[in-house]
């Protein structure tokens, strides 16, 4: 059986040589392969800023929030495996 380096050394140029000779594909104006077609909208990207914020986790509540009373409320109640081992 011929190694693939056997095989491959005479095909290469001939590959490389048949693309180079080949034509270019004609593209229609507004294909977006032509290099001279209109640019496609995009949408604007969110500035560095508001990436970041988005990203940063909610502010603690506030002390006038229901949030703020429960905690001493739940260190009152007992644990129920706090007698178990």
């Amino acid at each position: 059986m011929l190694s693939l380096r056997v095989l491959v050394s005479p095909v290469a140029p001939l590959l490389l040589a048949a693309c180079a000779s080949a034509q270019a594909p004609e593209y229609s104006a507004d294909h977006p392969a032509n290099p001279a077609a209109a640019a496609a909208p995009a949408r604007p990207q969110p500035s560095a800023l508001a990436t970041y914020r988005s990203a940063q986790p909610a502010p603690p509540p506030g002390p006038s929030s229901q949030s703020a009373i429960d905690p001493p409320e739940q260190e009152k109640k007992e644990d129920p495996h706090a007698g178990h081992r």
